[in-house]
């Protein structure tokens, strides 16, 4: 077996925010007030987690019980304990959950902020809900529902962080009273520069042990790491998809939406595009974490019939129209190459065009600003499908009234949002997944949204230097306590 170092500094460089990729909002001084990333670095867990498989299941919790519809029991572990070695106890969980119910701001797609949480005893808290939640357990995992302490400066997890500068450094410390045990690893500096080159200079010079979240638009540089190089991926939960606004033309036409998703070559995309990382993506949820039907397949066959059947003629500039309408939107991206979306992009460009489309490419600054009210056609976009674990979060953001994400509204239907809340409010296994399948049924009936791909997680480090390590799927969990350096390397 090789030998381990076992008190050694695993030394971690990568290319800062990229829509995607952080270190963390101030792990030191308010981890209460912007949690995202606590639990990517191990300097922070919640009450439950998503398993590997897409599965919630305990993590500071022990037994998670619903007692009714709207109240639910919660166990902790008797050996919890904060980074300083203080007990997790069921007064810090309650005092934590009512500051992240009222800072954080994605826990209001999930939950209603005015769910109570009362102290049964030192290690049990009971929370009350208005109506019911079934995803509730899958609440308790999003990063932004993480257990804290004296308003964030202390965290749970294998590490913490002893040193911190945005978008530059993090520096972290194992805690020695995790209930794990104790960490591999003594110490863990993590650096940012955008500049690729210096990444895979800090790696080839030995100033850096790995490279953390491989951009997947360098993909084929990786060819040349090979030989003294481990290539880690995985396809994350990380979505890449085209938002469209079915209240503009031409994406107002049910056939075009449907067209549209039935013309792009998934396959293609993952082959051509990041040299066969990542998978395919033909619903919200990974396949990984099903069960899930395909919502969305290639048929060019049948996407040439839709475009006939809804008298889209192909003009003599190779333009389909419809009377003075002519078969083109703006697609916006991300300014520069960030997650390989400009390269998806124009790969889709190029596979609607011989059907009769006309796709201009336009990058922005930010996406958010562009399509602020619904004022856009198209973006391709990335966001997070599985940080609970539970398809309801992404739903609620991107295709419920009065979504964040849904900006205008960019989509609108009743039966939709009526479908969706009664999926919220079931709890029992049977009756979710027949609500559930109820919402599979209107996504695909209306194509509100066009999946591409699962972008890939690589991460590149010196030859036989780690140990431990197995990419998680679920970009939330990278770091923990069994991760360690070979000492041979």
């Amino acid at each position: 077996m090789p030998a381990t170092t076992k008190h050694a500094e695993l030394r971690i460089i990568m290319g800062g925010m990229k829509d995607d990729v952080q270190l963390s909002h101030d792990p030191v001084g308010n981890g209460g007030r912007g949690s995202i990333g606590a639990t990517t670095w191990g300097i922070g867990e919640t009450l439950t987690r998503v398993t590997r498989q897409g599965q919630v299941a305990p993590w500071l919790a022990e037994r998670i019980r619903n007692v009714d519809p709207l109240t639910w029991e919660i166990r902790l572990r008797s050996n919890a304990c904060f980074w300083d070695g203080r007990p997790v106890t069921a007064d810090a969980v309650a005092a934590s959950f009512v500051q992240n119910c009222a800072q954080q701001t994605d826990v209001g797609a999930l939950i209603e902020r005015e769910t109570s949480a009362r102290v049964v005893d030192s290690a049990t808290v009971e929370f009350k809900t208005r109506q019911p939640v079934g995803h509730f357990p899958n609440a308790l995992a999003h990063p932004q529902t993480i257990v804290h302490a004296s308003d964030g400066a202390l965290t749970t997890g294998p590490y913490h962080a002893v040193a911190f500068e945005p978008d530059r450094l993090m520096e972290l410390a194992p805690s020695t009273s995790h209930w794990s045990g104790h960490p591999q690893l003594e110490r863990i500096t993590i650096n940012v520069d955008p500049d690729l080159d210096v990444q895979v200079r800090a790696l080839e010079t030995g100033a850096a042990d790995l490279i953390y979240a491989f951009p997947p638009e360098a993909i084929d540089r990786l060819p040349r790491l090979a030989s003294g190089y481990d290539v880690y991926s995985a396809a994350s939960m990380r979505a890449l998809s085209i938002q469209i606004n079915t209240g503009r033309p031409p994406f107002d036409d049910r056939n075009v939406r449907e067209a549209t998703a039935l013309a792009i070559d998934r396959g293609a995309l993952v082959s051509g595009v990041l040299g066969g990382h990542g998978a395919i993506a033909t619903s919200i949820v990974p396949p990984w974490a099903g069960p899930a039907a395909p919502l969305q397949t290639t048929d060019v066959a049948r996407a040439r019939q839709l475009l006939d059947s809804a008298d889209w003629t192909m003009g003599p500039d190779g333009v389909r129209c419809r009377g003075n309408d002519r078969l083109a939107f703006t697609m916006y991206t991300p300014r520069g190459e960030v997650l390989a979306m400009a390269a998806l992009a124009r790969a889709v460009q190029r596979q609607l065009k011989p059907l009769g489309y006309d796709v201009r490419i336009e990058q922005v600054a930010a996406l958010s600003a562009a399509i602020k009210d619904g004022a856009y056609t198209s973006a391709l976009r990335t966001s997070y499908a599985q940080l609970s674990g539970d398809p309801f979060f992404w739903l609620k953001l991107w295709l419920a009234r009065g979504g964040r994400v849904n900006q205008g509204p960019t989509y609108c239907n009743p039966k939709f949002d009526g479908a969706l809340e009664q999926y919220g409010r079931a709890i029992g296994a049977q009756d979710r997944r027949a609500r559930w399948q109820e919402l599979e049924a209107i996504l695909q009936a209306d194509v509100p949204h066009i999946f591409l791909v699962w972008a890939p997680l690589i991460v590149v480090s010196r030859a036989g230097r780690l140990r431990g390590l197995e990419l998680d799927p679920n970009n939330e969990y990278f770091v923990d306590g069994s991760l360690s350096l070979d000492g041979r390397n």
